[in-house]
């Protein structure tokens, strides 16, 4: 019994021992974290086993951190900007730039009070919202942020009103406190250090000329775009972010070119256009600030999203280019598209290769399609491209253009040459003989053929649809050049042809070549049976089939001796 109560008291002692061990041990872990060396241990230290129960407490792995200790209880979470309803404070900006945009509209429309304090009254309202927001610190910066948004932006209307609804200001004075409020912009974004602010404050203060109408005073409304301009683009690199310069270059150049639709008058034609070339310039060069200084080239993903404003600028520049002069327009056009290159290669030169690479490419390939191909070039000129461009493949050898370039010149210069190749087509088949029509297809035939027998890049796997391209274009250039001899001439020299290319085909031992003909026979014999036969006299009948027969038995045994080819 003794013994018994003796190994009973043992244990107890050692348990005993083993609970100390581990309240000293978690004790001493602890502290290590409150003094903050546990983070600081070499990541190789390994934990002291204790030298009773702590394999049970700390696993054998090396980085594993012990997950049952937590001295602290885990602190309330502060509510930050990201938790609450962002929805409402959003609105409540929309509510105080509407109020601002009614006041103006209640106060010009019913000439509510004098019109001196009809603008005090809306210069106030945006400075208390703009007071509030940085100096109230009841509210959290976050939400301050919003007042002193809509501040900003209220204050903008009440600029431009000042002169376009009031009359009270003159332009130049109006400029002036519009560039203030440009400045004070700036400060904001950097006081409350919020992107989504300056992305509201960007929309607002576009949207504010839309929402008051249009005036006549185009030198305050123009100022007041370039100024938006400069301003959101120095506030985007502040962030280094390219949504606020996206955005702004959206809507500045979309809503100046919807404010001046209506204009027709040249000089002021060309202030817009003038004024859309700034707006670009400026966003251009915060860009291009942006990837060289900051050393972050645009994604191809973001270069997607800036695409459609290289479209939208240059089809507002040349809807009002080509009010203005329209011989004058495409030219422009190709100086801007030199503009976005010398840009791009400039970037280029300073960080090496750009993701932005296609889209660049693409929209100057673009506006050479677009001024180049379609507006300059003369139309006789056009047709001669097809065999301008396969002769020109005879003798480049790729040279130092990249992977970006060939894939996009491909697609255009091919658009192209399918355009071409159905309207020499169309030509051939459905009007009169024409010299340069003729001379266009022939040369094109003759370098189809140098690089099929040349067994060049542009042929090479594609032997068969080169093949049935020559075949066609010949056909119907031959229709053309025959048809006024009669039906009968153009069997006999789409006959002949296909003798010369099979026989051509034999001698080289061609097998693509020689069996190709075959379709150019079957056409030519089909419709000397078909047609021909049934449309001539009966002496031309007999012999049209005696010379079809010969030739399609000459072409049996041709053909036998084919097969046997290895």
């Amino acid at each position: 019994m003794n013994n018994q109560n003796t190994n009973v008291e043992d244990r107890l002692t050692l348990i005993e021992k083993s609970i100390q061990e581990l309240k000293e041990r978690h004790n001493s872990l602890v502290m290590m974290i409150v003094e903050g060396k546990l983070g600081s241990a070499s990541p190789n230290e390994k934990p002291k086993p204790s030298p009773s129960l702590a394999p049970q407490v700390f696993p054998n792995t090396p980085n594993e951190k012990p997950a049952l200790f937590k001295p602290f209880p885990s602190q309330p979470k502060t509510e930050t900007i990201e938790d609450s309803p962002i929805l409402f404070p959003i609105i409540s900006v929309i509510c105080f730039v509407l109020a601002a945009v009614f006041l103006v509209k209640m106060a010009y429309d019913a000439e509510w009070l004098t019109p001196v304090r009809q603008l005090g009254l809306i210069f106030i309202f945006g400075i208390i919202l703009v007071g509030l927001g940085c100096f109230y610190e009841k509210i959290e910066n976050e939400y301050r942020g919003f007042l002193s948004s809509a501040g900003s932006i209220v204050l903008f209307i009440a600029a431009v009103s000042s002169s376009t609804h009031f009359g009270l200001l003159s332009t130049e004075a109006s400029i002036l406190i519009c560039l203030l409020v440009s400045l004070m912009s700036i400060y904001l974004a950097d006081f409350h250090e919020s992107q989504l602010l300056s992305v509201i404050t960007v929309i607002g203060t576009y949207s504010a000329p839309m929402m008051l109408g249009r005036n006549e005073d185009l030198t305050l409304l123009s100022t007041y775009f370039v100024f938006c301009a400069i301003t959101f683009t120095q506030i985007a690199l502040f962030f280094s972010s390219r949504t606020i310069s996206l955005i702004a270059s959206y809507l500045g150049i979309g809503i100046y070119s919807l404010l001046n639709l209506g204009l027709a008058d040249s000089n002021k034609l060309m202030v817009v256009v003038g004024v859309l070339i700034a707006q670009f310039m400026v966003f251009s060069f915060g860009v291009y600030d942006y990837s060289t200084n900051k050393k972050k080239p645009m994604t191809y993903s973001m270069a997607i999203f800036h695409s459609p404003v290289l479209i939208l600028f240059y089809g507002c520049t040349y809807f009002f280019l080509n009010r203005i002069d329209p011989k004058l327009a495409p030219w422009i056009s190709l100086a801007f598209a030199g503009f976005v290159f010398a840009l791009y290669q400039g970037a280029k030169e300073r960080i090496g290769n750009l993701e932005s690479g296609q889209v660049v490419y693409g929209f100057i390939f673009f506006i050479l399609f677009h001024a180049g191909y379609m507006q300059l070039m003369p139309d006789q000129f056009k047709v001669f491209l097809i065999p301008l461009v396969l002769i020109g493949l005879l003798f480049w050898n790729g040279g130092n253009a990249s992977s970006q370039e060939l894939k996009i010149a491909n697609v255009f210069v091919g658009l192209i040459l399918i355009i071409e190749l159905f309207g020499m087509f169309g030509h051939l088949l459905n009007k009169p003989f024409d010299l340069s029509i003729f001379i266009a297809a022939t040369l094109t035939i003759f370098a189809g053929y140098v690089h099929y027998f040349r067994s060049t890049g542009f042929v090479s796997g594609k032997e068969i649809p080169i093949l049935m391209f020559l075949h066609v274009t010949s056909v119907i250039n031959l229709y053309r050049i025959c048809y006024d001899q009669g039906s009968i001439a153009v069997s006999i020299a789409w006959a002949i042809y296909a003798g010369i290319i099979l026989g051509v085909g034999f001698a080289k031992q061609d097998r693509d070549l020689a069996k190709s003909s075959t379709i150019v026979l079957l056409i030519a014999s089909a419709k000397a049976l078909v047609y021909d036969a049934s449309q001539a006299t009966a002496v031309v009948r007999v012999a049209n089939l005696i010379l079809t027969g010969v030739v399609l038995y000459v072409a049996g045994l041709i053909f036998k001796k084919i097969a046997r080819w290895k």
